[in-house]
């Protein structure tokens, strides 16, 4: 199994060009893997079943891997709303490097693929 932080510490080349952030790029990379999607398949189990919030240590989404996870789950159809404060909640907007081609997204330009 990769880890998101053995990708953030591995020299690999990365087609996720977009992001100029080295660690949003390594997680643009694991997103990518069987792991992210088995991962992500579990989330969306749960989502189905009942309202679901994903969280982290970083306050500001767009600070924070979840605004990836946000993108990818917006893409597949699904309302994705950032809790900013009690009583105040905001939609996600997609990240500047996403790119949404169909009901995927990517991080890459056409020319890299």
């Amino acid at each position: 199994m990769i880890t998101a932080v053995e990708l953030i510490f591995s020299p690999k080349d990365s087609k996720n060009t977009r992001w100029h952030n080295e660690s949003f790029r390594a997680y643009a990379d694991y997103m990518e893997t069987d792991d992210f999607e088995k991962g992500i398949a579990q989330l969306i189990a749960i989502a189905e079943k009942e309202n679901t919030a994903y969280m982290c240590a970083e306050a500001l989404w767009f600070r924070c891997h979840r605004s990836m996870i946000s993108d990818y789950l917006k893409a597949k159809g699904w309302e994705v709303e950032h809790i900013m404060a009690i009583d105040k909640e905001e939609p996600h907007s997609y990240t500047a490097p996403a790119r949404i081609i169909g009901d995927k997204v990517v991080y890459y330009d056409e020319e890299v693929i």
